[in-house]
C-alpha cells in the first residue's frame, strides 16, 4: 500500500486484476510495514510463489521476444538513439537510498556501448526499441 510507505511505488501493469498493487525496487520502513525480520504465513508464502512463478514467465517471455528481434532484425534498417531513450544524462532520476545512487524505474533506457561499428550499434538500438514496451509493462 502506498500510502503506508515512503518508497517510490508503480502500480502494476501486469496484474490488472489485482487492486491496490505495486511495484518498487525499494523497501518500506514506515510503521505498520512488514520488516525482514517477520515470519511470512502460508498465505504470503503462496502468493509470493505465484508471482514468482508469473514474473519467470515473464522474463522467459522476454527471452523469446529478444530472440525473435533478432532473427527478424532488418539490417538495413537505421535506428538513432533519441535523447528521451538515452540512460545518461536520466533527467526523471531520484536518489535512491536502498540502491546508493539516482534511478528510475518507470522508464526504459539504453546506453549505447563503446565498442562496435555504427551498423552493429544501429542493430542494437532497433532491436531496443523491440523490446523496450515489453519491460515498460512492469
Amino acid at each position: 500500500d502506498p500510502s503506508n510507505c515512503d518508497a517510490k511505488a508503480v502500480k502494476t501493469k501486469y496484474f490488472p486484476l489485482v487492486e491496490n498493487l505495486y511495484f518498487s525496487y525499494d523497501t518500506c520502513a514506515s510503521s505498520g510495514s512488514a520488516s525482514s525480520s517477520s515470519a511470512w504465513s502460508e498465505e504470503d508464502l503462496e502468493i509470493s510463489r505465484r508471482l514468482y512463478t508469473l514474473s519467470e514467465g515473464y522474463a522467459r517471455g522476454a527471452r523469446v521476444l529478444i530472440e525473435q528481434s533478432y532473427m527478424s532484425h532488418d539490417t538495413s534498417e537505421i535506428c538513432e538513439l533519441s535523447d528521451g531513450h538515452s540512460m545518461c544524462p536520466c533527467n526523471s532520476c531520484y536518489q535512491s537510498l536502498t540502491w546508493g545512487s539516482q534511478v528510475d524505474f518507470t522508464e526504459v533506457g539504453m546506453l549505447l556501448g563503446a565498442q562496435g561499428t555504427p551498423e552493429e550499434k544501429s542493430n542494437a538500438v532497433c532491436m531496443s526499441e523491440q523490446v523496450s514496451s515489453h519491460y515498460k509493462a512492469v
